[in-house]
C-alpha cells in the first residue's frame, strides 16, 4: 500500500499539487488523468523519491518513506518507474539496457510483444523515439515490481502495437500482484487499463 497524506509541491508561483491525500491499495490499478501542468508527473516523481516534498508525508507498506525532513533514497523505496522521456544507458545496446540488473530471466516474451527483436544490438542513438519508449518499458517490466509507476509510457507508439502492450501491462500487473499507477491523457489507454480513475 502507498499512502500519501496532505502532499504539496510548490513551483514558482503555483502549487501543481496541494494538500493531496490518497491511499493506493495493493494489487490494484490506478489511472491518473489531467491537463498538462496539473501535476501528474510531479506526483509520480514524489512517490518515487525524485522530488522533495513541500508538505505532507508518503508511506509505503506503513513505513514512512518521505516527508519535509527526510527522504528514503529512490533505490531503497523499491518502486519502479518508467519516465515520459526514455532514459537509457547511451553506452549500452538495447539488449544490454534490458538485461541491466537482471539475472537468469527469460526476456523473450516482452521483447516479442514490444517488437524490438530487430534492434537488440543497436545503441540508443540509433533507434527512434517510439522504439526508445518500448525499450525503457521493457527494461523496467522484466523486473517483478510490487509498485510500478508509468508516466505516459505509450506516446509515439502506433495504435495496433499499443493495444498489445496495454494487454501485456494488464497481465503483468495481475500476474505479479503489482500496484500500478498509470498516468495518461489518452482516453483509450485509460479505458484499456481498467483502473480506478483519479483526476488531477
Amino acid at each position: 500500500m502507498i499512502k500519501v497524506i496532505n502532499v504539496s509541491k510548490y513551483y514558482k508561483a503555483n502549487f501543481p499539487i496541494k494538500d493531496f491525500s490518497y491511499t493506493f491499495e495493493d494489487n490494484k490499478k490506478y489511472v491518473i488523468s489531467g491537463a498538462s501542468g496539473s501535476g501528474k508527473t510531479t506526483f509520480l516523481r514524489l512517490i518515487a523519491g525524485l522530488e522533495s516534498l513541500d508538505n505532507g508525508e508518503i508511506y509505503r507498506d506503513e513505513v514512512l518513506i518521505g516527508n519535509t525532513d527526510f527522504q528514503f533514497h529512490p533505490l531503497k523505496r523499491e518502486i519502479g518507474m518508467v519516465f515520459q522521456n526514455p532514459t537509457l544507458w547511451p553506452h549500452m545496446t538495447v539488449r544490454e539496457n534490458i538485461n541491466y540488473g537482471v539475472k537468469n530471466r527469460n526476456n523473450d516474451e516482452i521483447i516479442s510483444i514490444m517488437k524490438i527483436d530487430s534492434i537488440l544490438d543497436k545503441f540508443p542513438d540509433e533507434i527512434s523515439g517510439g522504439e526508445a519508449k518500448r525499450v525503457a518499458l521493457s527494461r523496467m517490466m522484466v523486473l517483478k515490481w510490487k509498485y510500478l509507476l508509468l508516466d505516459e509510457p505509450l506516446t509515439n507508439i502506433d495504435k495496433e502495437l499499443k493495444s498489445d502492450i496495454l494487454s501485456f501491462i494488464n497481465d503483468y500487473a495481475e500476474k505479479n500482484n503489482t500496484t500500478l499507477i498509470y498516468v495518461t491523457h489518452n482516453d483509450e489507454e485509460a479505458k484499456a487499463i481498467e483502473g480506478i480513475s483519479i483526476s488531477f
